[in-house]
């Protein structure tokens, strides 16, 4: 109550929902009034980041993404893709605060288990035959550590390091490829098993992994790739979300990887999205088709079909992409988006993982789920 921008993001938030729940011109005219309340105050609070207000400000920026407006429908593609780039860019200013703080312990603040970006340890992947050895689809381990036993340490929000294809910012290190069968009485199976019993440098579904591949080919002729670095990263983003599904399907765990997602996003990946690249809107597209497994998204469900639809049309209508390939990874979006609408999230969630050779969903869980 102490805290005006934290207490109209919460009134803002509720005028929403009740919106959304029951339509009507007062809840409407509520929503808009507490959302400028909201960014005034918080804006003004910035001027002074303080120990008294920081917790506050970290919360109110968690909370300020529902309150970006997804465009009355029908709306343009334009006004769609507008309000994706904003929801994400909201992302940058969360990671801005956090970065203020972490080096001097904000997992020791009260508030830190709001800003945790995984609840279980995953465990490793299933073996699957890599499509082609390249160094460059294995992220690099960085100072967080990371090993075949935990795959995924707790990351900081921080920007990657350096240019080129650095991925100090992932949420796991594929380069440690997840130590197939290891445990503390097995070395790692990288060090003792040959080349193709290693897992995938990544747990993506075939039409992602074959545009995995496409950003890390060398162009036979043509221009050379300037974006790769910057999308290869944010598609690798994606591959915790995919073996949490896949390991403890539709749990916490998996519904926090996919809320925290745009928070592995750089400045760069967002810039492309703005600008409407053809793969980072196909990316996106997955994110948005992941958050319909999420119960009660309310603020964006109704607006998830235009959504893909906005981003299926850009790509349609950019011929320099390789269009084939991204409808392939597209299909699968609509897919699990669809089928959560029409038959329930498990039958969306089951879908992703048919026709994936070497996984399957309903198996009983390994010993590797188990002992983590």
């Amino acid at each position: 109550m102490s805290k005006p921008y934290l207490l109209y993001t919460i009134l803002g938030i509720t005028a929403l929902h009740r919106n959304a729940m029951s339509p009507s011109e007062k809840a409407q005219h509520l929503a808009m009034i507490y959302r400028q309340k909201t960014f005034s105050s918080y804006n003004s609070a910035l001027q002074n980041v303080t120990t008294d207000n920081y917790e506050s400000l970290l919360l109110t920026s968690v909370y300020l993404q529902p309150l970006v407006p997804v465009p009355d429908l029908p709306a343009t593609d334009e006004a769609v893709l507008e309000w994706l780039s904003t929801y994400l860019a909201m992302t940058q200013g969360l990671r801005l605060l956090v970065s203020l703080k972490w080096s001097r312990g904000l997992e020791k603040l009260s508030i830190f288990p709001v800003f945790r970006r995984e609840l279980k340890t995953l465990p490793p992947c299933p073996l699957i035959i890599p499509m082609q050895e390249d160094p460059r689809m294995y992220a690099q381990v960085n100072e967080d550590g990371g090993s075949p036993y935990r795959p995924n340490p707790p990351i900081m929000y921080r920007e990657p390091v350096s240019a080129g294809y650095d991925m100090s910012n992932l949420p796991f290190q594929p380069q440690t490829l997840m130590g197939v069968g290891a445990t503390p009485h097995r070395p790692p199976a990288w060090e003792s098993s040959p080349t193709w019993l290693l897992p995938a440098p990544a747990f993506l579904p075939p039409p992602l992994m074959a545009l995995l591949v496409s950003l890390i080919k060398e162009p036979e002729s043509g221009p050379l790739d300037l974006y790769g670095p910057t999308i290869l990263p944010a598609l690798h983003a994606l591959s915790p979300i995919f073996l949490s599904l896949y390991y403890y399907h539709l749990t916490p765990d998996v519904f926090v990887r996919i809320v925290v997602f745009p928070t592995f996003l750089t400045a760069g990946f967002i810039r492309l999205v703005r600008h409407q690249e053809p793969r980072a809107i196909a990316i996106m597209a997955w994110w948005i088709a992941f958050v319909t497994l999420i119960p009660s998204v309310w603020w964006i469900k109704n607006s998830v079909q235009q959504i893909l639809q906005a981003t299926s049309n850009v790509i349609m209508r950019n011929t320099q992409s390789n269009q084939k390939l991204l409808m392939d990874a597209m299909d699968g979006a609509f897919k699990v988006a669809r089928l959560a609408q029409t038959r329930g999230k498990e039958v969306a969630a089951k879908s992703i993982f048919e026709g994936w050779e070497g996984v399957n969903w309903d198996r009983e869980v390994g010993y590797e789920a188990k002992e983590l």
